[in-house]
């Protein structure tokens, strides 16, 4: 185990463990993206931080450009925020199960913020499920 973890390439910059088909590369795909778009310091937030900040942008930009796609990875890579696929999907599944309604497709870029739900606390082991607002009766 510990002879495979000493053959594993770490981005220069983050330390990250490379994929495997970033042979000869030095940077991983977040760095690489941040350093193309032209930022010179990346952060990487851990994952709480990370769904709050996705959530910030996905607001924004449905506030900007409504019903658009917004190309989440690319708008955190010109922040400064260094992010893979698969960090931001967490993300996002974590904002919908806080109530988001977040549409996506699969197998194309971008999440499209579409409005919230509000979460009723239920007793029991029922499952929780989320009502739209426009459907809950303002007392």
């Amino acid at each position: 185990m510990t002879a495979m973890l000493a053959q594993t390439a770490v981005c220069a910059h983050c330390g990250a463990a490379l994929a495997r088909d970033h042979v000869g590369a030095s940077l991983c795909s977040p760095c690489a993206a941040a350093a193309k778009a032209g930022v010179v310091d990346v952060a990487v937030l851990p994952a709480d931080r990370l769904a709050r900040v996705v959530g910030g942008v996905l607001l924004l930009y449905s506030g900007l450009r409504p019903g658009r796609r917004a190309p989440v990875r690319r708008i955190l890579a010109s922040l400064g925020v260094a992010a893979e696929a698969w960090e931001i999907h967490h993300a996002v599944e974590t904002l919908r199960s806080h109530g988001f309604i977040i549409d996506a497709i699969e197998r194309r870029r971008g999440y499209r913020f579409i409005d919230f739900a509000l979460v009723p606390l239920t007793r029991g082991f029922r499952r929780r499920r989320p009502v739209p607002i426009h459907q809950i009766p303002l007392v």
